[in-house]
């Protein structure tokens, strides 16, 4: 996996040298620190925030130009495109992205998740096997590729065999609080490899959140 903004690793030890050179700069850590990230997240939105989950074989992003779809399934080799986002048939973004999917002669998969709830287990169900199964590599993707595309990414951690501390790592700085990251959470609690606790549990744990809910 990737991080989550990859300027950001290389600024911090940038900084903090510098500041062992010259303990005076100290005093403008907060602006130099404030300008790391502004320069990262322009360059992660500029980017689509595209990245790879796992080089070769998962691969996510927000929403993307219809140049900038065909511009990563041509250098990436994708053989599939997951939208989180759900259909949207009279939507100008999601006929675009149809008719690239169409013109590569890869298949597209709609999957209707949300930021502010939990993923149904039969798209959660659907999203696992398509991450056994479906053709590789694949692009997940939802609008702002930070909280579904996230929480997506880190299923295919979790999926891989992978511990949950490990599968947070794809939530990024900017995730915050986002309901749909209460999956992690929920999941946590359990000694069950994941998929048998998606298969065997998540259906009735699903019912009761969302009766919380209510």
């Amino acid at each position: 996996s990737t991080l989550p903004f990859p300027f950001m690793a290389a600024e911090a030890a940038w900084l903090i040298e510098a500041i062992r050179v010259n303990p005076r700069l100290k005093h403008t850590l907060p602006r130099l620190l404030f300008a790391c990230v502004f320069f990262s997240c322009g360059c992660v939105y500029l980017n689509g925030n595209f990245r790879a989950v796992e080089d070769g074989r998962v691969y996510r992003s927000g929403q993307l130009s219809p140049h900038g779809l065909e511009r990563r399934i041509e250098k990436h080799s994708i053989r599939a495109v997951v939208s989180l986002r759900g259909p949207a048939a009279s939507e100008a973004w999601y006929k675009e992205e149809l008719s690239v999917c169409a013109a590569e002669g890869i298949p597209h998969i709609d999957l209707a998740w949300s930021k502010d709830a939990l993923p149904t287990p039969k798209s959660l169900t659907e999203l696992i096997r398509l991450y056994d199964f479906g053709p590789k590599p694949l692009l997940v993707h939802c609008q702002g590729g930070t909280h579904r595309s996230g929480v997506a990414s880190a299923v295919f951690v979790l999926v891989e065999g992978v511990g949950v501390d490990n599968a947070r790592e794809q939530l990024g700085p900017l995730f915050n609080d986002a309901p749909i990251g209460r999956l992690l959470d929920l999941c946590e609690v359990s000694e069950k490899p994941f998929r048998d606790w998606v298969k065997e549990d998540y259906p009735k744990i699903y019912v009761l959140e969302l009766k919380k809910g209510n």
